[in-house]
């Protein structure tokens, strides 16, 4: 596929990506049916059209859960090379909920786990991260990625 001159190769085509995604949502469904609803929470903005595809796949497998987002930047430039900041915080107290967290992609690995952090701080009971895709080249994660749609790292 060529974009504005650029040549990128497909990794998944729309109805395999489809799959994958609804597979997904019936592994979660089977780890989180009988306990309380868990909180998808959704790093916004990259993270959003996967976020809503797998939320809605989770209610169809008929897990009941809440959504909410959470907006990180990274800022770049002379005085704040590469300083995380949450821009947007979540609405509802997450001390105490099971938590995902939904995000498009692991490139270098510093944004998550500045979120991991941030999240732990709010005391959640359980903490897990929900992923399209890894890159292979990424900084070690504090944590383990339990859902992954793209197991092959880019």
């Amino acid at each position: 596929m060529i974009i504005d001159g650029d040549k990128y190769e497909v990794i998944l085509n729309r109805k395999t990506l489809k799959e994958r995604i609804k597979a997904l949502a019936k592994k979660i469904t089977t780890d989180y049916r009988g306990g309380p609803p868990p909180i998808l929470l959704i790093v916004i903005n990259g993270s959003m059209n996967f976020g809503v595809r797998l939320s809605e796949e989770l209610q169809s497998a008929g897990l009941n859960h809440m959504t909410e987002s959470v907006r990180i930047k990274r800022y770049h430039g002379e005085n704040q090379a590469g300083d995380i900041k949450i821009i947007s915080e979540p609405c509802i107290d997450l001390s105490g909920r099971e938590i995902i967290v939904i995000e498009d992609l692991v490139d270098e690995g510093k944004t998550l786990n500045f979120l991991n952090k941030f999240l732990e701080d709010k005391k959640p009971k359980g903490l897990q991260y929900c992923v399209l895709a890894v890159k292979k080249d990424h900084q070690p994660l504090d944590f383990e990625i339990k859902y992954k749609v793209i197991e092959e790292d880019l």
